[in-house]
């Protein structure tokens, strides 16, 4: 599966035909794929000018504390569990954002990269390729390292995707470099991703799906800026993936087998020179520490980087238990943060939000600098980015007659 530099491709043909063996009947793709296109406009939620609850203030008036949160949920009973990279730790505050329960993830062999909701109360802190799933309270329930993993696997450097109920987990291949087909610079490395049952063996491996747009420069592959890439979240049940050259995302079940593909209208747009000079100047006023004759050349070395032609239809998911998937639409301004599209949004994001069945329900504007990691019924919880160091826990309230279309 290869890709011109300038060529368009159906990456969402690529999607399901890789994905076919997994349905049960070639109809249930035909009627989920209906189910994603609704008859009416989706209602419109606009928070930019909306002031959100502070749940936990992460650096107070100390602003030489650096944090790092990858992850931030609000469990059933109040508290908040939050997952700092900086500190390798997992702390659980009370619901009046005092830390609680501390838990260091060095003496548990696991760098925290994710944290993400299993159950209602239950929680999995993810590295690379180890996870740890803890209780509402901080209890370890179980561990889980890819190396353990029972069956035949392609070649590839294994990574936990996703950790679901009843035991369950979703790990990927990487690192299948193809190469680009003759006369091309460009292609699409692949991804195979498997599912793992409670027993620690393969319940089944799915055909290697687009991964990642990848350039050859200088004789090395390296990697496209604002190119699409493939998108994960997993539920208690469900494994979500996506690849933004098209707007179609798959959702799995536990075993493996698709139940659906989530679609919308969606066009695309065309990264500009004028996007480019902007990423550049952008990204360089926070990175390029040099002056003058120096940081131009840098700035020049960045140009001549290879760069995708249009922006992906999607940069991030977020899955609630219940079943909604909200989808993040892609802003180049914030790849200006550190050369990824779906980190800290430099502007206002706005997220399409599904229902349990793939139907695009409504649309959800959310503030510049404010990352979400957690929505529930009635509220969406994340990370407030203020200036220097300043990180903070808030959650804006959700209206209930909003909510209530979206189910």
């Amino acid at each position: 599966m290869f890709i011109g530099p300038l060529r368009k491709t159906p990456h969402a043909a690529l999607l399901v035909v890789a994905l076919a063996g997994c349905a049960t009947r070639r109809s249930d793709t035909e009627a989920s794929r209906q189910e994603s296109a609704s008859p009416l406009p989706a209602p419109l939620l606009d928070l930019r000018t909306v002031a959100p609850r502070v749940l936990v203030d992460l650096t107070g008036s100390d602003s030489a504390t650096r944090v790092l949160i990858v992850g931030a949920l609000r469990l059933p009973n109040g508290r908040i569990a939050a997952a700092d990279a900086e500190s390798q730790r997992l702390i659980y505050y009370d619901p009046g954002g005092n830390p609680v329960t501390t838990i260091h993830l060095r003496t548990l062999g696991v760098r925290a990269q994710r944290l993400i909701r299993v159950s209602a109360d239950t929680v999995a802190l993810m590295g690379t390729s180890t996870a740890v799933v803890f209780t509402g309270n901080g209890q370890l329930l179980r561990r889980f390292d890819a190396a353990d993993v029972l069956g035949d696997l392609p070649q590839g450097i294994p990574i936990i995707l996703g950790v679901l109920g009843g035991g369950r987990t979703f790990i990927g291949l990487l690192g299948q470099h193809s190469g680009p087909a003759p006369g091309q610079s460009r292609w699409v490395d692949s991804i195979t991703i498997a599912a793992v049952g409670p027993d620690m063996r393969i319940t089944r491996v799915l055909d290697p799906l687009p991964g990642l747009v990848l350039a050859v420069q200088d004789s090395h592959p390296r990697q496209v800026w604002f190119a699409p890439h493939a998108v994960v979240v997993s539920t208690n049940s469900t494994l979500y993936y996506g690849f933004g050259g098209e707007y179609a995302i798959a959702a799995l079940s536990a075993t493996g087998e698709m139940t659906r593909v989530i679609t919308r209208s969606w066009q695309r747009i065309a990264v500009t020179g004028a996007d480019i000079l902007a990423y550049i100047d952008g990204w360089g006023s926070r990175w390029i520490t040099s002056t003058g004759a120096e940081a131009e050349a840098q700035k020049r070395e960045m140009r001549s980087d290879p760069f995708f032609e249009y922006v992906p239809a999607f940069s991030q998911f977020l899955a609630r238990a219940s079943g909604e998937l909200w989808v993040r639409t892609p802003n180049l301004v914030d790849a200006q943060w550190s050369g990824e599209l779906y980190t800290v949004p430099l502007a206002p994001s706005n997220w399409s939000v599904f229902d349990h069945t793939g139907r695009w329900r409504g649309t959800l504007i959310l503030p510049a600098r404010f990352l979400p990691t957690d929505a529930g019924s009635h509220y969406v919880l994340g990370i407030e980015y203020g200036s220097g160091r300043s990180r903070k826990l808030v959650a804006y309230d959700l209206p209930k007659e909003w909510s209530a279309t979206i189910r």
